[in-house]
């Protein structure tokens, strides 16, 4: 993506700053060195013209004649500085400049010698100077020159270029965040559909253990009834024995004999319904402890769901909560890269209206 990622629009940049600087203008010390090998050093405020074509420069002392340069005229530039990178006082920042043997006139020097007395300056005009140059020598006709406004035109097709390249990367960014977020939509559908599966599995749960507590209830009543049907068998035999007392008036023979029968029938009796009263209170305890138990299981399975709904509950909630802050977020760069752009666009455009 073209942008502040882009090392070739980096370095597009870079450039730019560095021949806004060369048309801006910098003083700087002229050294030029004619055929005979002579020196003449001189104190000139330099610059290149709006339509990046000649250098000129002129004379702080003296007449203050201007005096200018083809840029086409320029075969080479060689850095000839030292002491750029060492902490020490001792520094000499200069650049030469050999120009081509067809473009020298007669008294024109072979070379020229420019002492800055930064290293800022020293960069700015070596690298604007070998752009310049190398873009003359690259795009102009050996025997025609082009339009003055070819250059501006050029490096406005180039940043067109470059901002339509980012704005294609930035719809296809926004196809994948609208792609992200049906992903998280389809997940979120999945986990609540998840979520009522889990429900129903434990509406199931509790309505066994409903059944469970009905057929104890059932069988409780059960023994109850049985309980009721040996104090009425009681009563049978208690009348049994008043009747076998009154007929003892008929005989005593009879009489006693079937006394006796009754008594033995009525101590069987009492131990048969003791052994029953006894049963009756182990199953009945068993019985209580049964229910506890699945009392016991009931509650704690009530407490299992319960905290199973509190968390998922509270996971639905941080997953909004994370949700709105992504959305926040993403809203946020949105809007800084929707102002850079804006920002690109404005600085073209206020570029275009000042080279017009």
């Amino acid at each position: 993506m073209a942008g502040a990622g882009d090392p070739h629009f980096e370095e597009f940049l870079e450039i730019r700053r560095h021949v806004k600087r060369l048309q801006t203008g910098t003083p700087l010390l002229l050294r030029a060195v004619d055929e005979k090998g002579q020196e003449d050093l001189q104190i000139c405020t330099f610059w290149v013209t709006s339509d990046l074509q000649q250098i000129k420069w002129r004379e702080q002392e003296g007449s203050g004649s201007v005096c200018e340069l083809p840029i086409s005229a320029i075969a080479k530039i060689v850095d000839e500085s030292t002491g750029a990178n060492d902490e020490g006082d001792d520094h000499h920042y200069a650049i030469t400049l050999l120009l081509k043997a067809k473009s020298k006139k007669a008294a024109a020097p072979a070379s020229l010698g420019l002492i800055c007395s930064s290293v800022e300056d020293l960069v700015h005009w070596r690298e604007g100077l070998k752009f310049l140059v190398e873009e003359t020598n690259e795009d102009k006709p050996a025997k025609a020159e082009p339009p003055a406004d070819q250059q501006q035109l050029r490096l406005q097709e180039e940043l067109c270029q470059r901002l339509q390249q980012e704005n294609a990367m930035l719809r296809e960014i926004v196809k994948r965040k609208d792609a992200t977020i049906a992903e998280l939509l389809r997940d979120q559908s999945k986990a609540g559909t998840d979520r009522f599966s889990k429900t129903e599995s434990t509406s199931r749960e509790s309505d066994e253990h409903l059944q469970f507590r009905e057929v104890a209830i059932l069988r409780r009543k059960n023994r109850r009834l049985q309980k009721d049907l040996k104090a009425k068998q009681q009563t049978i035999t208690e009348l049994l024995q008043l009747l076998g007392k009154v007929t003892q008036q008929q005989g005593a023979e009879s009489s006693a004999q079937e006394e006796e029968n009754a008594e033995e029938a009525g101590e069987d009796d009492d131990e048969e319904e003791e052994e029953e009263e006894e049963e009756e209170e182990e199953e009945d305890e068993e019985v209580d402890e049964e229910e506890d138990e699945e009392e016991a299981e009931t509650k704690a399975r009530a407490a299992k769901e319960k905290a199973a709904k509190e968390k998922n509950e509270r996971e639905a909630r941080e997953k909004k909560e994370r949700e709105a802050r992504e959305k926040k977020e993403r809203e946020a760069k949105e809007k800084r890269e929707r102002e850079a752009k804006e920002k690109k666009e404005r600085e073209a455009k206020e570029k275009k209206e000042r080279e017009a």
